[in-house]
């Protein structure tokens, strides 16, 4: 059964006043991409960065970014080989991408690392974007350059493999583990800053009282 617009963001707004509570959780933002999808590069630099930066709202936003898209993986043993949509470069991007979520493990040290990624140069920049930012590139290089960032990545691609329902492009967005539906992720592509603000139930923080109003465009947005 489909649902149309009004009823869905109906059925959402009870959702959003039902859970409303004075210790609220923060706004759930999982997404699966591959690092060199271009609307996953637009999101992630446009749209997410535009949230992250409003005064007060990465504090109420809980990320989940999985780096394997529409890759394969083939089992040769004990490991894994991987082929990207995108060529090896963008293996090897989605393989430094794991590594620092896994290794860095607190958002507000891997999403700027992998912001400054997918503003340059996925493959070269682990170095300079690491520096950059007080972070210890080494550990992360060792990780995408052996077995431990191989078994990380299998575990992306376990998964985006076992999505329900399963993916069909790239960028792939779940909101509060609200099933996948194209309202949220046009919502989330077009504006995720006011769709977090819309959906967190506890005290708005001050950027969100700057946050745009969401106008949906007249056409879907750009996916692969």
């Amino acid at each position: 059964v489909q649902m149309n617009s009004i009823t869905f963001f109906t059925v959402l707004l009870f959702v959003v006043a039902a859970a409303a509570t004075s210790n609220a959780p923060p706004v759930k933002v999982a997404l699966y991409f591959e690092s060199l999808c271009p609307y996953c590069q637009d999101f992630i630099t446009g749209s997410q960065h535009k949230a992250w930066v409003a005064e007060g709202v990465a504090d109420i936003m809980s990320l989940d970014y999985y780096p394997y898209g529409n890759a394969k993986e083939t089992q040769n043993g004990t490991s894994y080989t991987f082929s990207c949509q995108h060529g090896a470069n963008e293996c090897t991007g989605n393989l430094i991408e794991t590594c620092a979520i896994k290794i860095l493990q607190d958002q507000k040290l891997w999403y700027p690392f992998i912001y400054c990624l997918e503003s340059g140069d996925v493959t070269k920049d682990g170095k300079t974007c690491a520096t950059s930012l007080g972070i210890n590139w080494d550990p992360i290089s060792a990780c995408a350059n052996g077995t431990q960032g191989n078994q990380y990545e299998h575990e992306m691609a376990v998964a985006t493999n076992n999505l329900v329902p399963a993916h069909t492009y790239v960028p792939w967005i779940i909101i509060n583990d609200i099933s996948h539906n194209d309202d949220l992720q046009n919502w989330a592509q077009q504006n995720l800053l006011s769709l977090v603000c819309y959906l967190y139930t506890g005290t708005k923080p001050a950027g969100c009282y700057h946050a745009q109003p969401y106008r949906p465009l007249p056409t879907p947005i750009s996916v692969q």
